[in-house]
């Protein structure tokens, strides 16, 4: 059955359903799948599950998602450098900005995690951005770092996807800061 036509439809349902289940688990109510909100899945609701089941379920998702996959990377002689976080780690990372009682604070963690794991920005850079800084050319997505170093950058796949939608969503202030337009003012602090 699994060749089949009937056993295709029924294996994006039963890997659609597990998706569902593990996103409403973690307080996400229904989102639509992204390459980090895939490999948190894979990381955390597919744990013990073999390398080949977590393939399927990661391709599953991806074509129903209509997701196009990066382009290889060149092939360079010498060795790959070590990623400095694991696809669990970098799971658990988004599961903690998701897990943000307020949903700005949510994307605001997401666009410091992008510029900051999938940029390579340094904690001096992160401070200064802003989110009009984040710039999205087709399915591209880069961010323009002001001060001494001023440079532009290109945000790694996942975390431009991610970076590129919830920066889009922050106000025009500092990211490090920022607060959803629809947001409440903060509270001062004078008078306590």
């Amino acid at each position: 059955m699994l060749g089949t036509a009937g056993g295709g439809r029924r294996r994006q349902q039963v890997v659609a359903n597990g998706f569902a289940r593990f996103c409403s688990a973690q307080g996400l109510g229904d989102p639509a799948p992204s390459h980090l909100l895939i490999e948190a899945f894979c990381a955390q609701g597919l744990a013990g599950r073999t390398d080949a089941t977590k393939g399927t379920y990661r391709s599953v998702l991806r074509q129903r998602a209509g997701m196009v996959l990066p382009p290889a990377r060149p092939g360079y002689s010498g060795a790959a450098a070590k990623a400095p976080y694991t696809d669990a780690e970098r799971a658990e990372l988004v599961a903690i900005c998701c897990a943000q009682p307020k949903r700005w604070r949510g994307e605001a963690a997401l666009v410091v995690l992008a510029l900051g794991v999938g940029a390579g920005l340094r904690s001096g850079e992160l401070v200064r951005a802003r989110g009009t800084d984040v710039l999205v050319s087709g399915d591209r997505v880069a961010v323009t770092v002001c001060g001494p170093r001023a440079r532009t950058v290109a945000v790694g796949a996942p975390f431009g996807e991610v970076g590129a939608e919830a920066a889009q969503r922050l106000s025009r202030g500092l990211i490090a800061l920022a607060r959803s337009r629809g947001a409440p003012p903060r509270q001062s602090s004078q008078g306590k």
